[in-house]
């Protein structure tokens, strides 16, 4: 919009811009300060509100947002679906956290994926052509494996702990 390009020589090229984008963001931080510091009452007061009066105040809100980004009915299903399974996965204990995590990475891993085939002309073995791409797999494996193997051996080691003393 402003025929400028971004990267390091911002500063040489457009020194103005560059400036006056982090004056910018200057000014936001001490706006954000001003407006917040007497908010922070308001905002400790919100943490006493009874979770049945907080969780359809959220759902509220995400259905309003989802369908004010989209537009599409079907999104207010799938979020209403994607509710229900979480509230499944909770009463299974299951821990949230990575389905969340696979859920907004997903999008970000499949479309990288699919980058990387349509340079490759469709050859698997792009994934596995350089030593750091099979580094990163053996990490990811041994994150994976590493904690199932450490609680078995913790487990191991007590009831070892637990004969040899009783």
């Amino acid at each position: 919009m402003f025929n400028i390009q971004p990267g390091p020589t911002l500063f040489s090229q457009k020194p103005e811009v560059a400036w006056d984008l982090i004056a910018s963001m200057y000014i936001g931080n001490v706006a954000l300060l001003l407006i917040n510091l007497p908010m922070v009452g308001l905002f400790a007061r919100m943490l006493t509100i009874p979770q049945h009066y907080l969780t359809p105040s959220i759902a509220i809100l995400a259905f309003i947002g989802i369908y004010t980004i989209v537009g599409n009915p079907f999104d207010l299903l799938l979020i209403t679906a994607l509710g229900v399974f979480g509230w499944f996965l909770r009463k299974l204990d299951f821990s949230l956290a990575p389905v969340i995590l696979g859920f907004v990475l997903g999008s970000l891993f499949e479309n990288n994926l699919r980058r990387a085939l349509s340079i490759s002309g469709g050859d698997w073995s792009i994934l596995v052509a350089d030593y750091k791409s099979i580094v990163l797999y053996v990490l990811s494996v041994v994150v994976v494996l590493a904690p199932i193997w450490l609680a078995r051996r913790a487990r191991r080691m007590e009831s070892d702990r637990v004969t040899t003393n009783g």
